[in-house]
């Protein structure tokens, strides 16, 4: 029998077609077979950012370092290890499917940091729990790693890109499917089929920002997970939005656009970061993003995570802290205290009495303590807050601040409940 070669192109052509056809019917199967196994045995994750973990044997707690403390930004580091024993206690209890910490491990990168707090993640590991992570703007090659003793401090040996990887490598049960080789990204394939895209913009050669090759790097393993029908939960320690207009440079990742756009494309599910310190939830965007609070700040928060496959639930609870009496009440209390100081800078180059400005950096701590534990809708319960603005000089970093806090909308950015792209 012959054939001409038009009909053999149509044969061919049916052929292919059916191929790709059954193809994309069997992903769809798969994806829908993942979904309700997923419904029925849901993926639960537990994600923390920015303890900020200093080894107790690398301070006295004495002059210097109570200094350096106490004109910070509100981190107790000073309780590190009692943070870090009250997380561990708190993974072991929830026993999610796996423990995500976001970056800024540690304080300023101190080697000794580092490989204390692996050692006492690896015990997650032997209890079935996986914990994996990525670094921080502080974990990496820090110039400021030091230790503190009386009234002075001296520098200590910090890590790199590779020692960071050599000692968390292997915290997790499961296995890392691919790695990128210009930054420490990577994917981790769950046991329940999801994947978690690992974005580390800090170990590159210009930190904070996702590099030309990375982006490539995660263009192919999106579109691989797309094709597999898998669902990915991308994690980053930057931000991939603004999520307030004081907190842009230094805090978006540089190259955002290009990374939101790819999510987009590829369906990813949410990003989950931390690095400001502040809880807050940009869910209107194409790609919602869940910013935890740190754990080393006042309230302490770390968030859990249920994906069911056609929906995904977060909330942001508080870590009790152990070993100090009222720790939640004393932590609060520091953290004002710290917001006070830092609004009196610019409260006192304005009018008013020193009642009014002592009131009004009341209310600023008031303010600013609600704003970092992501409950807007709570500003109305502050009476006061017009004197606020008044009180505030024109021109100063501070009023811009204000404005900024009272700009976001009044919601609660403690929960959310996240529905999946198709």
């Amino acid at each position: 029998m012959k054939f001409s070669l038009r009909k053999i192109y149509i044969i061919a052509a049916a052929v292919i077609l059916g191929v790709l056809l059954c193809a994309a019917l069997s992903g769809c199967d798969t994806a829908e077979a993942k979904k309700k196994k997923l419904s029925q045995n849901p993926y639960r994750i537990m994600t923390a950012t920015d303890l900020h973990y200093l080894s107790p044997e690398l301070t006295d707690n004495g002059e210097f370092f109570t200094g350096l403390i106490e004109n910070g930004d509100g981190k107790t580091v000073m309780y590190s290890e009692e943070i870090l024993d009250s997380m561990i206690d708190t993974v072991l209890e929830k026993r999610p499917d796996l423990f995500i910490i976001s970056g800024d491990l540690t304080f300023n990168g101190e080697r000794q940091s580092h490989e204390e707090l692996a050692e006492r993640l690896a015990k997650l590991k032997e209890s079935g729990v996986s914990t994996i992570v990525i670094p921080g703007n502080h974990d990496i090659d820090n110039s400021q790693a030091a230790s503190f003793e009386g009234d002075h401090y001296e520098t200590v040996p910090t890590v790199s890109s590779a020692e960071f990887n050599d000692i968390y490598h292997g915290l997790s049960t499961g296995a890392s499917v691919a790695r990128d080789t210009d930054s420490l990204s990577y994917i981790y394939e769950s046991v329940k089929g999801v994947r978690i895209l690992m974005l580390d913009v800090n170990a590159n050669s210009a930190p904070g920002t996702v590099s030309k090759e990375t982006l490539k790097w995660a263009e192919g393993q999106l579109k691989k997970a797309s094709k597999e029908g898998v669902p990915v939960i991308a994690v980053s320690h930057q931000n991939l939005y603004a999520h307030n207009d004081s907190f842009e440079e230094g805090f978006v990742i540089g190259g955002a656009d290009a990374l939101r756009k790819l999510y987009k494309k590829y369906n990813v599910i949410c990003n989950l970061s931390g690095h400001m310190h502040i809880q807050h939830i940009e869910e209107e965007q194409a790609v919602p993003e869940i910013v935890t609070g740190a754990v080393s700040v006042s309230p302490h928060y770390y968030g859990m995570i249920t994906y069911t496959g056609d929906k995904l639930t977060y909330e942001a609870e508080k870590l009790q802290v152990e070993g100090k009496k009222d720790f939640a009440s004393w932590s609060e209390s520091f953290f004002k205290k710290i917001s006070r100081k830092q609004s009196l800078g610019d409260l006192n180059g304005g009018a008013g009495s020193e009642s009014e400005k002592k009131a009004a950096a009341d209310r600023f701590a008031s303010l600013n303590y609600l704003y970092f534990s992501g409950r807007a809708d709570l500003f109305s319960d502050i009476e006061g807050l017009e004197q606020l603005e008044r009180a505030v000089p024109d021109d100063t970093f501070l009023k811009l601040y204000i404005k900024s806090i009272l700009a976001d909308p009044p919601r609660d950015s403690t929960r959310a409940v996240l529905i999946p792209p198709c």
